[in-house]
């Protein structure tokens, strides 16, 4: 329910997005530095206030999610991946941003990911590359939801897991 939103690193202006929409990497110097989301139609309307440490030949995303009027929303700053899985394999790591959902798990490929709550990104984990069947579960183990996919020879799959339980 978010609108678009602007990002600023150290004051300057980065760029803006929107609910869905993906954005291509920009250079950001290495270090400490302040990241500042506001409201694209209402400057000066902070969401979320972030502090990233920038580290050299790193690449990183920022994943925003979860709801502004019930306090579910989250911005989170995650280093991807730049190594190369080996040949017939891929890399997979999973966002749980299903609001009021509990720690999730998910399957593919026969490999059991990391058990992830609610705004975290789980680091990523190898998995054989193909037609993969994702199984997303609650921990109780009741199935939440499914996915096939192809999933890249040595590529690399963010699963972002979203919905409202609310």
């Amino acid at each position: 329910d978010q609108p678009p939103v602007d990002l600023a690193v150290d004051s300057v202006f980065v760029e803006s997005a929107r609910f869905g929409e993906a954005t291509q990497y920009v250079s950001v110097d290495q270090g400490p530095r302040s990241l500042v989301l506001t409201a694209t139609n209402a400057p000066g309307t902070v969401v979320q206030n972030l502090t990233g440490n920038f580290e050299s030949e790193t690449e990183y995303s920022m994943i925003l999610f979860g709801r502004v009027d019930n306090g579910t929303f989250r911005a989170a700053l995650v280093p991807d991946q730049i190594v190369r899985p080996a040949e017939g394999f891929a890399a997979v790591r999973v966002v749980h941003s299903v609001v009021e959902q509990g720690p999730i798990t998910v399957t593919g490929g026969g490999v059991a990911l990391p058990e992830t709550g609610y705004g975290n990104v789980n680091t990523f984990t190898t998995i054989p590359s193909g037609v993969v069947k994702f199984d997303v579960k609650d921990r109780s183990g009741r199935a939440l939801t499914s996915l096939t996919t192809t999933v890249e020879d040595r590529g690399e799959v963010t699963l972002l897991v979203s919905g409202d339980q609310s």
